[in-house]
Order: structure tokens, then sequence, then C-alpha cells
């Protein structure tokens, strides 16, 4: 069987979930492929909060990398229930980075970030930051 014959990168994907799921036990893989699904189109959609699922999804990396980052469940934990549609883990951490709906709930967010991170003993600073949509240029 052929399966990556789309022209639509979230069909793609989905059929590899598919095509893995008929080789046998690879959940991590599955998890894995249907975060970076809901990552994709929420980009391409331009929906929020389906690109902040398909981040708050990652079942492969982050919970081995979480553990090296004091608080990072609480943290998590605050973000979330401050109104972030995402939080993960940014790059290999020990940073981590929350997604939020508008300016002043992102600065929401970041103070139960800091509360949370202060009640494990961490210093933490917060940037809030307005995503470039605007890509890549020459300058």
């Amino acid at each position: 069987k052929r399966y990556l014959e789309t022209d639509s990168l979230d069909t793609q994907l989905l059929n590899w979930d598919t095509m893995v799921k008929e080789g046998g036990d690879v959940k991590i893989v599955e998890d894995y492929l249907s975060g970076a699904v809901k990552v994709i189109n929420g980009i391409r959609r331009q929906d929020l909060r389906l690109f902040g699922q398909g981040m708050i999804q990652d079942g492969v990396v982050t919970p081995v990398r979480a553990k090296f980052i004091t608080g990072y469940d609480d943290v998590r934990y605050a973000a979330l229930s401050a109104g972030a549609a995402g939080f993960t883990i940014s790059g290999s951490g020990p940073s981590v980075v929350a997604l939020a709906y508008y300016k002043r709930g992102a600065q929401i967010v970041g103070d139960a970030m800091r509360r949370a991170f202060e009640k494990h003993g961490v210093d933490c600073k917060i940037y809030v930051a307005k995503v470039d949509n605007t890509g890549a240029k020459r300058i």
C-alpha cells in the first residue's frame, strides 16, 4: 500500500499515523503524530486553540525532559488553569513556553507560572512577546 500520495500535509500525517497503527504496537509514535497534526493544522488554519492542544499533547519528549525542570507539572497546571491555550518545554529546556489568546491573558498566565515556580524555589523571568506572523525576511 502507498500512503503518502496526497498534497495535503495533514492528510499525509494522518495516513502515516494509520500506517503506523497497522505496523504493530507503536503508541508513542501515534501520540507524537497526533500532536504534530494538531500543531500543523493549527498553523494552517490560524487556530490558536488547535495549535495549543498540539503543544500540550507531546507524549514523547516532554515527559522525559520535564523531570529535569523543577516544578514543571505545577507550572504547567498553573499556566493552563490561568487560561493558556498551550504549554510546553521550549527547545530542550529548561525554559518553558505558554501560549495565550491576548496580551493581558499572557500577563495573567505569566504571573501564574512565576508563582508556581517560586513555590518550588525557582527564580524566573517572564517574557511576554507577540508572535511574528510575517515569516522569514531579508534584512
